[in-house]
């Protein structure tokens, strides 16, 4: 009777088990369902646009987002001299009723983007009250009157990071170099050849912003070949290395808000003004 009554459980719960995935899948349907055809066309003809606007220097300059923005032909032909190559895109906004072409806000999510020699694992640009040509967005062209504010987060793994020390020939006396990361905390380890003698270093930090246009890496702990160095010796080393990065370097007038190590990725969110 107890064996009985185990299998009509399981019996049961398997039941309940397909019945709420029914349902859920059902609630999916029905929610998929209720978004107007105009709201779904309006969707396509934004990601349409954003494509083409990422397909090449000419079409990202036409957009007119570094015109409003205030930056100068010579920097506008400096920062699409190289355009992003996003591998898929998605776009979700809240319109605003008030005339054609005028959206609360519009979010532009990018996925495994090509930059430099770069994957980005996903990009988000927050467009808010924005005001762009009906016309041009219905010849598949996007092409902004104006917008409020523009806020870009993105997720770039460690190992992409990794590939940043190939711009710096210092880096390129390190063999053996590794990033891995655990919670909120980074390791870098690599060999380093001193003379005749390989030296093995492991550090442990995070970034940290410092002010809104710069990054710090935050060494928590740094052995040499199995010895830990006091705090003295770490704050002089990275003393000139530090900042990992500037916006001072960079064309892009951006404003770093938070920067932090998460599940494998590097997180920066910044506004670009």
């Amino acid at each position: 009777m107890i064996a009985i009554r185990n299998k009509n459980t399981i019996r049961n719960s398997t039941c309940i088990v397909l019945l709420t995935a029914v349902f859920s899948w059902s609630f999916c349907m029905l929610s998929i369902a209720n978004i107007s055809p105009d709201t779904l066309r309006m969707q396509s003809s934004l990601e349409n646009a954003f494509l083409v606007a990422f397909s090449n220097s000419d079409a990202l300059n036409s957009t007119r987002v570094f015109d409003i923005l205030g930056y100068t032909d010579e920097q506008k032909r400096t920062i699409t001299n190289v355009v992003p190559k996003p591998s898929s895109l998605s776009v979700s906004f809240e319109p605003d009723l008030s005339g054609p072409g005028k959206f609360n806000s519009i979010e532009v999510l990018s996925r495994n983007t090509h930059f430099y020699k770069l994957i980005i694992d996903s990009c988000k640009l927050n467009f808010n009250n924005v005001n762009i040509n009906s016309q041009s967005l219905e010849s598949g062209r996007i092409l902004f009157n104006n917008f409020g504010q523009l806020g870009i987060e993105t997720r770039v793994a460690t190992t992409e990071i990794l590939k940043l020390f190939e711009y710096f020939s210092d880096a390129r006396k390190i063999s053996n170099l590794k990033m891995t990361m655990k919670n909120s905390e980074i390791l870098v380890s690599g060999t380093i050849k001193k003379g005749f003698f390989p030296v093995e270093f492991h550090s442990y930090g995070k970034p940290v912003l410092v002010g809104n246009d710069k990054i710090n890496f935050r060494c928590r702990r740094l052995t040499v070949n199995g010895l830990p160095m006091p705090n003295a010796i770490i704050e002089s080393i990275f003393s000139k290395i530090n900042p990992v990065f500037d916006v001072k370097r960079t064309s892009l007038k951006l404003v770093l808000k938070n920067v932090e190590a998460k599940d494998g990725y590097i997180i920066t969110n910044a506004d670009l003004r």
